[in-house]
């Protein structure tokens, strides 16, 4: 992929992110959110030279506070698949490529979602960890001849 096409994948990448974080920006009352900044910038790393991006939202509520605010955390979650989801469509629709969404948002060092797959995992984590400490995190088994899917 040349240079230009890579950034524009960032770019894409990163408007994901901003669409769905301008609506938590409205959306989330009782936190005081702002797009405080985003930037493409160059990463020169161990395996490769690579282009990165971010869109900062402040103030950062932590993982704690996130997972017992239901709008935050919906649209954080949302916000940090969308990146990938923008970023596939453009490889898709615009580069005539064939690549699926988990081919970014995965936790391979290749993956330009890698940090927002592990963000959303953490989140998760933090989420099963409030629901345990509230005894509310229960496994559910069906009956072996019982499906979901009917």
């Amino acid at each position: 992929m040349s240079v230009l096409n890579d950034i524009k994948r960032i770019v894409w990448h990163e408007f994901g992110h901003l669409c769905v974080n301008s609506i938590m920006v409205k959306s989330v009352k009782d936190i005081d959110l702002n797009i405080a900044r985003l930037t493409i910038h160059y990463l020169n790393m161990v395996d490769g030279a690579k282009w990165g991006g971010c869109v900062q939202v402040l103030p950062d509520p932590g993982y704690e506070r996130a997972v017992k605010n239901l709008n935050y955390f919906s649209l954080k979650s949302i916000s940090l698949f969308s990146g990938c989801l923008f970023e596939t469509l453009y490889l898709n629709v615009i580069q005539g490529l064939d690549k699926g969404i988990f081919d970014c948002f995965c936790n391979k060092s290749n993956c330009t979602g890698i940090g927002d797959f592990y963000t959303y995992n953490s989140l998760i984590s933090e989420l099963l960890k409030q629901k345990d400490r509230e005894g509310g995190s229960k496994v559910v088994r069906l009956p072996k001849k019982q499906s979901v899917l009917n």
